[in-house]
């Protein structure tokens, strides 16, 4: 399967996600339904939401081959430090391998941020 494809459906799937559960997404990278979302930590983030507190909320799909690359840490890092939410969706046979990364960057265990990871409900091979 190409690797964008699956990027793209993983997004969307946390897109319709977010949206279900009431948080006001404000931009979506590579979308033509919505805003294109700002570098944050000089990094860009895949969704842009407020939850319903008016809370900044970043959304981000990583396919596996992703999960512990060098980008893909600075982004977890940079967006962790600016977000009170961060959401990460991810195949769901891959649930160990990120958080086992994050463990790695000690993310996930402080409370500026809550790290919220999804198992794709799509693209599973457990």
């Amino acid at each position: 399967m190409d690797p964008a494809f699956f990027h793209e459906m993983l997004k969307e799937e946390l897109l319709v996600e977010l949206r279900l559960r009431g948080y006001d997404v404000i931009a979506v990278n590579n979308s033509t339904q919505y805003a294109a979302p700002k570098l944050i930590g000089g990094c860009l983030p895949d969704i842009v939401a407020n939850n319903s507190e008016e809370q900044l909320c970043l959304g981000e799909a990583k396919i596996s081959e992703d999960i512990q690359s060098d980008a893909s840490m600075k982004e977890y890092v940079a967006f962790a430090r600016e977000a009170k939410e961060l959401h990460l969706i991810i195949p769901s046979s891959e649930r160990e391998t990120l958080q086992e990364t994050l463990n790695l960057l000690n993310l996930g265990v402080q409370d500026s941020c809550q790290i919220v990871v999804w198992g794709s409900s799509i693209f599973s091979f457990d």
